[in-house]
């Protein structure tokens, strides 16, 4: 991951992650999502993360962002 990669957002539903539990599908968790999230922050890519517990105060949903960012021209 670099700071010129695209940017991501990551949308989850259902229960509230929790950092160090044990998710029935992991790969789809919000706990992943907040991992991954940390990640790109780090390499300084745009994210975006809203899960139950979590949200964004732009971003309520992924066509919110898909739209805002496809009318705004941003990447």
């Amino acid at each position: 991951m670099s700071k010129d990669d695209p940017p991501v957002a990551l949308f989850y539903r259902g229960e509230a992650p929790v950092v160090g539990s044990s998710p029935k599908d992991p790969t789809h968790s919000g706990v992943m999502g907040i991992k991954l999230a940390e990640r790109l922050k780090a390499a300084e890519v745009d994210v975006v993360l809203v899960h139950p517990g979590q949200s964004h105060p732009k971003y309520a949903s992924s066509t919110d962002y898909l739209i805002d960012r496809l009318s705004s021209g941003q990447p």
